[in-house]
Parts: C-alpha cells; structure tokens; sequence
C-alpha cells in the first residue's frame, strides 16, 4: 500500500510539472510573437534623421522660390553700389565745372541770338536793293531816301561785326522796315496781292 501510494504521488508531479512546462513554454511563445510584430511595426514606420531633414530642404528651396517669383525685380537704384562720399574738394571742383558749363551756354545762346538779328538786317538789306533794280515791282520802290536808308544800314551793319549786342541789331531792322512801308506802301500792297493769288491758284489746283 505505501509503494502504490508513493507511485501515485509521484505520478502525480510528474503530471504538474508538464503542466508547468507547457505553460512556461505557452509564456515564451506570446512574449516571441509580441516581439515580433513591434519589430514590423518599427520597419513599417518612415526612418527619421537625414532623410526627413533633406525633405524639409527641399520644401523650403520650393517655397523661397515661389517667393522669389513674386517679388519684383530690383530697380537700378537697388543694384548700384554705393560709391564713396566725394570730399570738399571734389565737390568744390563739381560745382566749378558745373557753374563754367552754364556760363558756356549762355553765351552760346546770345552768340545765337545776335546772329539771327544780324541775319535778318542782312536779309531786309538785300531783298529792298535786289527788288528796287530788278523785281517786278522795281517802279514801287523807286525812292531816293528809301536808298539812302538801305546804304547807311548796310555800312552801319559792316561797322558793327564786333557788336555782340542783339538790340541794335534788331533796331535797326525795325527802323529800315518801317520807313520802306512809310514811303513805298504801293510795293507792299502788290507784294501782298501777288501772295494772295499764289494762294488763291494753289488751292484750285489741290480741288
């Protein structure tokens, strides 16, 4: 009786341990399988580090280029570069030089201007002596003091080639033509019928 009793007490550890090796084995088993899908999770996530910081480069090149699409081309002013401050001296020189060009001018200009009074004296002069000897209406202007006044302004205007005053110039202009409409106002007024039929023809020739 007590070998039968021992053999069951020992079958029965036996039957316990093997419970507790499948148990202990079931335990290794779901701790393996769990292990298994965190590293699928792990390889199925995106890799961090250079890769993602290549990509937010590459976003932000797209995005200053947009930008840059926008904006509006510098001016000139934007793209001259600053030169250095000019000294006292230079400016002084500046202003010099600027100050003798505008001298220059002006006296360029009354140069001009005294030529085109001495021009239109010298033109007066030889239209009232060309028309007196040869025009069509030479008769008209056929006056002794009218010849006289044409010869005086001629010799005044020789003696005057150094006047670089316009105002006498243009004087005398008024003085000569006046005193030719005074005294010949018949030339004037055939001048004048002449130019009006020239007009008169050249209209009916343009209908």
């Amino acid at each position: 009786a007590d070998e039968r009793e021992r053999a069951n007490v020992a079958a029965a550890a036996a039957e316990e341990a093997k419970k507790l090796q499948a148990e202990v084995e079931a335990s290794l088993a779901a701790a393996a399988a769990a292990e298994g899908e965190g590293d699928g999770d792990a390889q199925a996530q995106p890799p961090s580090g250079p890769s993602s910081g290549a990509a937010a480069e590459a976003e932000e090149e797209e995005e200053a280029k947009e930008a840059a699409a926008v904006l509006p081309p510098p001016s000139s002013e934007q793209m001259e570069v600053d030169e250095e401050p000019k000294t006292p001296m230079e400016d002084e020189t500046w202003r010099t030089l600027a100050e003798l060009e505008d001298e220059m001018c002006a006296r360029d200009a009354a140069v001009a201007f005294v030529a085109e009074r001495r021009n239109a004296l010298e033109t007066l002069i030889l239209e009232l002596r060309s028309a007196s000897s040869a025009g069509p209406h030479a008769a008209l202007l056929s006056s002794d003091d009218l010849r006289s006044a044409v010869d005086e302004a001629e010799q005044w205007l020789w003696d005057s080639a150094d006047n670089d005053d316009p105002e006498p110039f243009a004087s005398k202009y008024n003085d000569l033509d006046s005193l030719a409409k005074e005294l010949c106002p018949a030339y004037f007024e055939a001048v004048e019928a002449d130019k009006k039929k020239v007009e008169a023809d050249m209209k009916a020739e343009a209908k």
